[in-house]
């Protein structure tokens, strides 16, 4: 039988190691600035552009994805020493 993980108000709960909820809170920001840029590039596909223009913004949609993910992956490490 599990036992169950006691929940604290927010009020009760001691600030954690890392980084801060601000800083939490920049990385959401930031991630949600990426899906918007991928939205907007996505948008300007056209069926008129060649097949090479198409890949291009895939690809970079794929670089900024990557960036991000590395960036994200970064805070979540360094929170969790």
């Amino acid at each position: 039988m599990q036992t169950p993980i006691p929940v604290r108000h927010p009020s009760q709960r001691r600030p954690e190691r890392g980084h801060t909820t601000t800083q939490l809170a920049q990385a959401a920001a930031a991630l949600a600035t990426l899906a918007n840029l991928i939205n907007f590039q996505a948008g300007t596909m056209d069926t008129t552009d060649t097949i090479e223009q198409q890949a291009h913004i895939i690809f970079g949609i794929g670089r900024e994805m990557d960036d991000m993910r590395a960036s994200v992956a970064r805070l979540l490490a360094e929170r969790a020493c």
